[in-house]
């Protein structure tokens, strides 16, 4: 059959009213949009439209031939009357067709009113064709009947499928010529009557299931292609966003390594324009590259080639290989990532990272030296003191003694404030060269940064030698120095710590020399002061703090608070975070950051993980079911090998469903993955467990983890939050985050969120989760029923 189009516009789409139903579409249960139904609708229409000319030479020659069976058992004018009725029918629909193909392209979106004129319009022909059987079926001969039978199942099926893509017309269409097909047989004197007649409805059921089913089919196939072109968009605008915002560049391949497509940032970065890099593979253009490096780079060039070329050769993801090139007659240095696409190529993405190659190249040069005196380096020193540490056997008595001194210098600020920092360096080039004089070959001496100096005695006959040597160091450092005919006056103070006695591990030796020379600055400077016991304070407090731990952790005694994270569209709350409390009975309440500091250290962080994690689940087995908890994993923890079996136990001794589980991380926790930190996460996920990325935006790799690992949440850092009303930029990255964390499906929680002004910037940035003080402090576990009941 041939309906008439008539498109309109998006706008014109947007204005109407949708009356759509499971006629006209297929399918009742989904919600579109305006837009997506007036683009469907004229999917709908030009599928049928193509058909025009076939339908319209099918119905004129049907016309024809029925004139001619019929011409004698009818008056000649009703004939002509209904052969033409029909061909204007036809000819309006033609017209239409013609118009549609010289447009410059096909319409894309149609009216709800067109779909309703299409389904009138087969209707009528439907009724032109239902006359024939109905009036003259019963006074028809055999021959007659049996033309009339044959034409009128013909026009049902090919009518009904050509009209398929609009239900609603299909089967009005169908139904009306059915319906007169059984009136024609009803009105016979066929004996079998009957019996065809519950064939006909037989056979007429079935068409009308089979049209439905490939409406729907067909609705179906274009609503997926119209998810496709937009998540197509969507993924260009991204890419586009990407490329615009980073020094990197995105590339791919096929198969045989030619890049599928090019870009501006592409043939700058090779050097090459866009039909080179079209008809040359990607080795092919490294290599070429390559070949311009000078002899001294080449054998790296090389090196780095065939790990390239064997990495793409395996088909398995590769990251960060360094590559030289020439590019422009500079030497540069890539970065290149890839992974396999599922066609066979490559896609991936480089990195010009020549200027921290140059600057590792600048670091390793001075790695064992200081510009400014000549002298070791930090380094160098703590590379020094580690080969006296590692043969140490503190089990063999009569170790040789050495001591470490730390040296500040005092008033040196004073001192580059009134003759500048010229004068400085040369005042620290002094002191240098006197530390040299009052020390031994064997002995090292190192700057190790602004005006602190480091020394390692070696050979010592007892602690008073070392003690005299520092006296000395204090009197020759406190001469006048002679800079730039001006006599300046500097001191010394000196921390000193011996070796194993006062320390066999390179941080503890190097914190108690500092403690004492904090005590030496402390007693009026110019002093020497050797480490005591006395003076670890701090860590002794904190060691306190470690034992406490873990008799609290033994009994069980650090509690859970609960801070909701409220749901800014419906206010309603369906997660909340776990948050450690310990009061001791004799160290008092100690902070959060402090205790779990001190977890860390001591390697007590899995068990306190634990005790949290078991207690939030049995906790959440008494909330509704529909309320997650949050628990904060520390990276200790996730490095834990048995943290997803952990996991998985506890969700099961508490009959917790994991998706009500989620778990928190920081960007700390990847950084270094040489635990697999990665590869646990996806364990966690296969469980069914949430996954956080907590502080979104104060690492160095958000968005590389974003790539690396499907994230069902994440939360924006309290410091952007909190600076948003201040700083616009804060403003913007809260909305980029926003935006991106939507694009990638992906829930967006706003921590810290204090005041009303930056709760009321978060809504209208479209944050729909903010969690703080201002939204609900944290509650008790008690507490929280309540709260719940209040806001759900």
């Amino acid at each position: 059959m041939l309906l008439r189009h008539r498109p309109g516009t998006a706008e014109q789409m947007g204005t109407e009213t949708s009356t759509a139903t499971a006629d006209q579409y297929g399918d009742s249960g989904q919600e579109l949009s305006q837009d997506t139904l007036a683009r469907l609708r004229a999917r709908q229409l030009l599928t049928i439209a193509r058909l025009t000319p076939l339908n319209a030479v099918a119905n004129v020659f049907n016309v024809i031939l029925s004139s001619i069976v019929l011409w004698g058992i009818v008056h000649p004018a009703i004939i002509l009357i209904w052969s033409t009725l029909i061909s204007l029918l036809m000819g309006t629909s033609v017209i239409g067709w013609y118009r549609m193909v010289k447009r410059p392209q096909p319409p894309q979106y149609a009216r709800e009113q067109t779909l309703h004129r299409a389904t009138w319009h087969a209707g009528l022909i439907a009724l032109l064709w239902a006359l024939p059987p109905v009036f003259l079926f019963h006074q028809a001969s055999a021959e007659q009947q049996l033309f009339l039978t044959a034409i009128s199942a013909g026009m049902m099926c090919a009518g009904g499928f050509a009209l398929y893509t609009l239900p609603a017309a299909a089967q009005l269409f169908t139904g009306i010529l059915g319906a007169a097909s059984v009136i024609a047989l009803a009105s016979s004197d066929l004996a079998s009557r009957l019996y065809l007649i519950l064939l006909l409805l037989m056979y007429l059921t079935i068409l009308l299931v089979s049209i439905v089913h490939a409406g729907r089919v067909f609705r179906a196939h274009v609503l997926a292609e119209m998810t496709s072109d937009n998540q197509k968009q969507v993924i260009s605008l991204l890419l586009n966003d990407f490329e615009q915002s980073t020094a990197d560049v995105l590339w791919e391949v096929d198969a045989q390594l030619t890049f599928r497509r090019t870009n501006n940032k592409l043939s700058e970065l090779f050097g090459n324009d866009s039909e080179e890099l079209g008809s040359t593979d990607f080795l092919s253009l490294v290599q070429l590259s390559q070949a311009r490096l000078t002899d001294h780079i080449q054998k790296l060039a090389h090196s780095a080639y065939t790990a390239l070329s064997t990495a793409l050769k395996g088909g398995r993801a590769f990251r960060d290989i360094e590559v030289p090139m020439c590019i422009n007659q500079r030497t540069v240095w890539w970065a290149i990532t890839a992974k396999p696409t599922v066609k066979g190529g490559w896609r991936g993405v480089i990195s010009d990272i020549t200027e921290s190659h140059q600057a590792q190249q600048r670091i390793w040069q001075l790695a064992h030296e200081d510009n400014v005196t000549g002298l070791t380096n930090r380094h160098g020193f703590q590379t020094g003191i580690e080969s006296i540490l590692a043969p140490l056997d503190l089990a063999r008595p009569n170790q040789e003694l050495r001591a470490l001194l730390s040296i500040d210098l005092d008033r040196f600020k004073a001192v580059n404030d009134a003759f500048g920092h010229d004068a400085g360096d040369k005042l620290l080039q002094v002191v240098a060269d006197r530390l040299r004089s009052h020390t031994r070959p064997q002995d090292l001496v190192a700057r190790i940064g602004g005006d602190e100096f480091g020394l390692i005695l070696q050979q010592l006959d007892n602690h008073e030698q070392a003690l005299e040597i520092a006296e000395r160091l204090v009197a020759s450092i406190n001469q006048p120095c002679q800079i730039d005919n001006a006599s300046i006056l500097v001191g010394a103070s000196i921390g000193v710590a011996f070796i194993p006695e006062d320390g066999a591990q390179q941080d503890v030796i190097l914190k108690h020399a500092d403690l004492a020379l904090y005590q030496a600055k402390a007693r009026g400077r110019g002093k020497v002061v050797r480490f005591a016991p006395t003076m670890a304070a701090t860590a002794q407090t904190r060691h306190r703090i470690e034992q406490a731990l873990r008799s609290a952790l033994q009994q069980e005694t650090l509690t859970l608070a609960y801070q909701p994270q409220r749901h800014l569209i419906n206010g309603k709350v369906t997660c909340v975070e776990a948050l450690a409390r310990w009061h001791d009975q004799q160290l008092g309440q100690i902070a959060p950051a402090l205790f779990i500091s001190v977890a860390e250290e001591s390697s007590l962080i899995h068990t306190l993980g634990q005790l949290l994690l078991n207690q939030a689940c049995q906790q959440l087995s008494r909330w509704p079911a529909n309320l997650t908890v949050a628990v904060n994993i520390s990276p200790l923890q996730l490095a834990n090998p048995d943290i997803v079996n952990q996991v998985a136990d506890t969700l099961k001794r508490h009959d917790v469903v994991a998706d009500r589980l989620e778990l928190e991380i920081t960007e700390t926790a990847l950084l270094d993955d040489s635990h697999n930190a990665l590869d646990k996460l996806h364990q966690l996920k296969a469980l069914g467990v949430r996954i956080t990325l907590d502080d979104f935006g104060t690492g160095y790799s958000s968005l590389v983890y974003l790539r690396c690992f499907p994230f069902d949440k994440i939360k924006i850092d309290r410091s952007f939050v909190s600076e948003m009303a201040q700083e616009p930029t804060a403003r913007t990255i809260v909305g980029a985050i926003i935006q991106m964390a939507s694009a990638l499906n992906m829930a967006v929680v706003a921590e810290g969120v204090e005041e009303q002004q930056p709760l009321e910037l978060l809504q209208q940035l479209g944050c729909t989760i903010a969690q703080g003080y201002h939204i609900c402090r944290p509650l008790a576990p008690e507490a929280v029923a309540a709260y719940l009941e209040q806001y759900n």
